[in-house]
């Protein structure tokens, strides 16, 4: 086979899973790697980061099959969660494709939900952009089967997202962990074709 063969050319988006401490970010992965199929999903591995001492990133590589006529490849990363990685976050989104932004949606959560979409929104996502673009963030409103939880309306009003699309999910148990991802990698062909200058329409 030559290595001119358009075969050979592999498409590789990386959706990052970011979000407050405890959110769901690392179950989120668990349970996709747990309902994938196996010649879909790669193994999850657990990288240990040179930014961040004693911190580690969540891996997982799922092959997507042909798309746009290339081979396609997504990789799902986490990062941390905790106040003192904050600074390092946006060198982690650098060169993401699209990113999910996982909440936690407990009334009680509702607090440390706002502190991160503010330090997200104001020192991290537009550090990440590319060529004026930054990369599309879709809202994965994570616990909605724990009691005491907030609407998805009210939880989308009170972090002023806007138009952003926003699911619910329950990921310990896997409940709707694809539908945010789906979302992503439509972003994620998007935001490329956008860089390249290509039109590009994706169907749901």
């Amino acid at each position: 086979m030559s290595v001119n063969d358009p075969s050979n050319v592999r498409r590789v988006y990386r959706i990052v899973y970011v979000g407050p401490e405890g959110a769901g970010k690392t179950t989120t992965l668990l349970a996709i790697h747990r309902l994938s199929r196996e010649p879909v999903r790669g193994p999850l591995r657990y990288l240990s980061s040179q930014l961040i001492p004693k911190s580690t990133l969540d891996l997982l590589t799922l092959e997507l099959g042909t798309i746009n006529g290339l081979r396609t490849t997504a990789r799902l990363y986490t990062a941390p969660g905790n106040k003192e990685c904050h600074r390092f976050l946006s060198r982690i989104v650098r060169g993401a494709t699209s990113i999910v932004f996982v909440t936690d949606s407990q009334i009680a959560k509702v607090g440390s939900n706002l502190d991160f979409v503010y330090e997200f929104r104001t020192n991290i996502i537009s550090r990440a952009s590319t060529d004026g673009l930054a990369p599309p963030i879709i809202y994965q409103f994570n616990k909605s089967d724990l009691p005491s939880t907030v609407e998805p309306d009210r939880m989308a009003e009170i972090l002023g997202i806007g138009d952003e699309a926003y699911f619910t999910t329950a990921a310990l148990n896997g409940s709707n962990v694809f539908v945010p991802l789906k979302t992503a990698i439509e972003r994620s062909i998007w935001f490329l074709e956008a860089r390249r200058g290509t039109k590009v329409t994706v169907h749901s």
